[in-house]
């Protein structure tokens, strides 16, 4: 399934006159996200989403939520072969390990998750309190760099928002300020838990001194 695609879209100006013309538009589809604990499978998320980097979405959901906290209890990260679904690309399954603990109080979302800010879908501004958010930890900001610099090169590596103008990033950056992992979507969020997804695939990567980049409408 491709990110972007053309369509034809019919102009309206000013003057009353119309034409059309063939434009590059993101898509938008739904990824509905499994959990599989013990032979048991669980829908627990559907969000709309650019299709591409679905595993990773997957995976930055969940540990974003609270629902899993480390790469080592997720067995495998793989599309569903349910035979009764008409797409099966837009079904992702996490199988997790033997074992994991499952906090299941942090899935306190109603199942459909919006593209807008991820906090969407919440049911109570309790449940937000209740996700025992960290001071972010790390050496402090490097003195050589500008927010200009990061900005600059997440611009000019969107390759996505380029052709269709319409999509938002994520960026991942070290602090020698170089690009590591550039994700983007549709949604803010979503292109921001394909990044986390990345990371924690990376299991050798140190998040503390790292610096992350999110698009916004200004």
């Amino acid at each position: 399934m491709k990110p972007i695609q053309k369509i034809k879209v019919k102009v309206l100006r000013k003057d009353g006159s119309r034409y059309s013309l063939l434009d590059v538009v993101a898509v938008e589809e739904p990824l509905e996200i499994r959990l599989s604990v013990l032979g048991f499978t669980l829908r627990v998320a559907t969000t709309m989403r650019t299709p591409g980097h679905d595993k990773e979405l997957a995976l930055g959901f969940l540990w974003s939520e609270g629902v899993i906290r480390d790469i080592e209890s997720v067995k495998s990260v793989k599309r569903s072969v349910d035979p009764r679904l008409e797409i099966s690309e837009n079904v992702i399954v996490v199988e997790l390990s033997s074992g994991t603990q499952v906090e299941w109080s942090r899935l306190n979302r109603k199942v459909d998750v919006q593209s807008s800010c991820g906090i969407c879908g919440r049911q109570s501004l309790q449940s937000l309190k209740n996700l025992e958010l960290n001071q972010p930890r790390g050496v402090p900001w490097p003195e050589d760099l500008s927010l200009r610099t990061f900005l600059e090169q997440l611009s000019n590596s969107q390759n996505m928002f380029r052709r269709s103008g319409c999509v938002h990033a994520s960026g991942l950056f070290d602090y020698d300020g170089i690009l590591i992992c550039l994700r983007e979507d549709v949604g803010r969020h979503n292109a921001l838990d394909k990044v986390v997804g990345w990371w924690l695939d990376q299991k050798f990567l140190r998040s503390e001194n790292t610096i992350l980049l999110v698009s916004g409408r200004i």
